[in-house]
């Protein structure tokens, strides 16, 4: 019975391996593994800091801009929290499309909210000049599904 299913499982391997070798061998190529996204890092802002956005907060943006920007896959998280709620976004830009997609979660005192997808199709940088002729940067993902914008100022100086 062992050598039974020790040559089932050879011939299965065999099987397999010839499909990948045809393949290769009818087109030349060998199967592209699926691209990862690049993660940017997480952005958080807490409701009564005298910071509103993590100090990495630059470094986040321009990753996740420069993707869209060039059509890669990456992704970014956008933490609020406050006194007794907050919401993660989970931004995520697929490969070679212009679409985000926004994974939602939040809590209220103790209690999950119940997780939601919604979608954007645009991201874009807005430049900000303040009245000391400093410039700036801030990244806007805009066109959502739900009619939310999100913009983080400041973010690319």
């Amino acid at each position: 019975m062992a050598n039974q299913i020790a040559l089932a499982l050879v011939a299965a391997a065999v099987v397999l391996g010839s499909a990948a070798s045809y393949y290769y061998f009818t087109t030349g190529q060998v199967l592209p593994a699926p691209p990862h996204p690049i993660y940017c890092g997480t952005i958080s802002s807490h409701g009564s800091g005298a910071q509103p956005f993590s100090q990495n907060f630059t470094k986040v943006a321009k990753c996740f801009y420069d993707a869209y920007a060039n059509g890669d896959s990456a992704m970014f998280n956008l933490y609020y929290m406050g006194v007794d709620t907050g919401q993660n976004n989970n931004f995520t830009i697929a490969s070679g499309s212009r679409n985000v997609t926004d994974r939602v979660t939040g809590f209220m005192n103790t209690k999950q909210t119940a997780p939601y997808t919604i979608y954007c199709t645009s991201v874009s940088i807005i430049l900000n000049t303040s009245i000391n002729a400093t410039a700036s940067s801030s990244l806007l993902i805009s066109s959502c599904s739900n009619g939310a914008s999100f913009l983080i100022p400041d973010a690319i100086s």
